[in-house]
This record gives structure tokens, C-alpha cells and sequence, in this order.
């Protein structure tokens, strides 16, 4: 019989390839997405903004590994790894010593979930996400160690499971632990324009269960600010209701309908420019692979170019979108903005 795990990392590959084959042959514009496994989505964590981040990086790391080498990078001693460069993480959260502790932080926190092998054995497994980081002295770069047992809560969407697509250079940039969060949930809705659920399901899944325990708190402190900021900055549009149900005296259900939001409604402030451009030359210069992003968001940044080039990437962006271009037609152009426009090598 062959090895469950070979098997797993097969079914993992073959999924993968077969969502690009998908998005390819339905002519769709291919952005920066990776897809989550929508156990990964829904399960029941507290992080921190930056532990976030580094949730989708170690994601994005391995998905690039596996689709693009079929294995998985291994360490000195032979365990499934991602090296995550602080240099390359968004603006305001690229302090080495904030990523190294919320890294020492996320090593103690465990991960609850069911898998059935493709044997068809059923286990229930209590891990932690990473059993070991490795700040690498002298550079910007963290090697973490992935429990092997967190692979598959990590990679598999297949039969049972379902995956969740998003934009990681949105996911990455959008502020709030609990904004990420909501933005991959509704992105795993977006092509159904909305769900609903129990309000002390989604207080549990966020861990808010004695967190503003008042429904205006849970609207001031969590649902506004992120619907902001995910209508501002991100591919969706969101809406909210709290509803009542069952003869309930206080709402006890969320609806949540979302849209489509291919014009980013961005707001006319720096910050948001850089966000935007960075999320942008994501797709050129993907942030695990080199810090190029950064580097020309800074530079921009200095030689006060953050408006013109925001406007220049913007239209480009819509283009994209709707489906003008293609994401290489995409990269040659923005290649050439950055080259003629602003002098900057490539």
C-alpha cells in the first residue's frame, strides 16, 4: 500500500494544479491568490496581526514550494520548513524583533482539528502550528520548522474540506487581527454573495466569547473598523446585519453580504497609496521570494512619487480585474511604469 503521507502530498499537488488549470481555462484575470483550507478559515484561533501575517506567509511558502517543485523544503534535519524574510512583511509590521516574538508566541499555541487520511483512517490531532523558529543572526530572515502534522490542516482542501481563495497581498496588508480574519471568511463566500451564522458561533471562532458581550461593543470594536477597512482597501465589498431569530429578544445571527469591489474604494491618504502600490508589486515581486516591493514602495516613498504611482497602479489594477490583461501583460507594463516613469531598476 502506498505511504498515506506520499499520498496526501499528491492529492495536495494535484488539487493545487488543478485550481490553476480551473482559473486559467475560465479566462479569469490570476492574482496573487493562494487557497485555505476552509477548516483553516473557520477554525478557532486568536492571533495577533503580525501572527496572521505569518500564518499566510508560511501558507504562500509552501504553496509556491509544492506547485512549483512538487515536494516541500526541508531543514538540516529533515523537517518540512518555510523561511520567512521581515524585510518583505508590509509596512509597520517588518520590526525583526516584533515578527522574532510573535514567532516565539505562535510556537506555543495549538491547533485542534479532524483529518481523514486518503486511506480513509479518521484521526482527531491537537499539534502546534510551528515546533521551531531559527532567527538567522545578521539578516532579516526567520527559518520556521512546520509540524508535520500541521501539514495537512495547512494544505488540503480537497473531498470534505473546500478552500477558500484570496489575494495574499491583501490579506496582507489590510490592518487588524480581526479584519485578516473577516476578509478570508467573506472571501470564501464571495462567489455565493453572502452567508449567515450564528452570532456565538462567530464570537467563538474569533475567540471573542467574553469580549465585548454587548452587541454594540462587538460593532464598535470588531464589525465597523473591519468593514472599513475591507470595503477600502481589499477585492470585496461587505455589508452586516445582526439579526434576531427564534424569538430571540437580542440578535443572535450575523448576515453578511458581500460584493464584488473591483474599483477599490481607496481613500486619498499616504499610507493608503503605499499599501496599495505594495500590494501591487506583489504580483511582480512576489514578497517570498525577494524584497523588491518593499524596496521600490520605500523609494516611491522618499522621492514623494506615492500619488502619481498610486494612480498610474490603480488603472493598471482595474485592468487587470476586468479582465483587459492578463497578469504577464500586467507584469511587463508595471516593469516599464516603474523603468521610464520613475527611473527605477528593475
Amino acid at each position: 500500500m502506498s505511504n498515506p503521507v506520499i499520498q496526501l502530498q499528491q492529492a495536495i499537488v494535484d488539487n493545487f494544479k488543478s485550481e490553476k488549470g480551473n482559473e486559467e481555462s475560465k479566462n479569469k484575470p490570476f492574482k496573487f491568490e493562494i487557497i485555505q483550507p476552509n477548516k483553516v478559515t473557520n477554525a478557532r484561533y486568536s492571533y495577533n496581526e503580525v501572527q496572521e501575517n505569518i500564518l499566510t506567509c508560511i501558507m504562500m511558502g509552501l504553496q509556491d514550494q509544492i506547485f512549483n517543485k512538487t515536494d516541500i523544503q526541508r531543514d538540516l534535519f529533515g523537517n518540512p520548513m518555510v523561511v520567512i524574510d521581515c524585510a518583505n512583511m508590509p509596512t509597520g509590521a517588518n520590526n525583526k524583533s516584533h515578527v522574532w516574538n510573535s514567532c516565539k508566541d505562535l510556537r506555543k499555541k495549538d491547533i485542534e482539528f479532524e483529518w481523514t487520511a486518503p486511506t480513509g483512517e479518521t484521526r482527531e490531532v491537537t499539534t502546534g502550528l510551528i515546533n521551531t523558529a531559527s532567527w538567522i543572526k545578521g539578516t532579516s530572515k526567520i527559518e520556521i520548522e512546520i509540524s508535520k502534522w500541521a501539514i495537512p490542516f495547512l494544505l488540503y482542501w480537497g473531498k470534505g474540506v473546500g478552500g477558500t481563495q484570496f489575494d495574499c497581498s491583501i490579506a496582507l496588508v489590510l490592518k487588524g487581527e480581526h479584519t485578516k480574519r473577516l476578509y478570508k471568511l467573506c472571501s470564501r463566500w464571495k462567489d455565493k454573495g453572502g452567508f449567515t451564522m450564528p452570532l456565538p458561533e462567530f464570537r467563538d471562532m474569533m475567540m471573542l466569547e467574553n469580549k465585548y458581550p454587548d452587541n454594540k461593543d462587538l460593532k464598535k470594536r470588531v464589525l465597523e473598523p473591519s468593514k472599513t477597512r475591507i470595503n477600502e482597501m481589499s477585492d470585496l465589498e461587505v455589508q452586516y446585519d445582526l439579526v434576531k431569530r427564534g424569538g430571540s429578544k437580542e440578535a443572535n445571527f450575523i448576515n453578511f453580504k458581500i460584493l464584488s469591489n473591483a474599483s477599490r474604494k481607496i481613500n486619498d491618504k499616504p499610507n493608503t497609496w503605499y499599501s496599495f502600490i505594495w500590494g501591487c508589486l506583489n504580483r511582480i515581486y512576489p514578497n517570498f521570494k525577494s524584497d523588491k516591493a518593499t524596496t521600490i514602495c520605500d523609494e516611491l516613498a522618499n522621492t514623494q512619487q506615492l500619488r502619481h504611482a498610486f494612480d498610474r497602479f490603480a488603472r493598471l489594477d482595474d485592468d487587470l480585474t476586468n479582465g483587459k490583461i492578463k497578469l504577464d501583460d500586467f507584469i511587463k507594463i508595471g516593469k516599464t511604469i516603474l523603468r521610464d516613469d520613475y527611473f527605477i531598476k528593475i
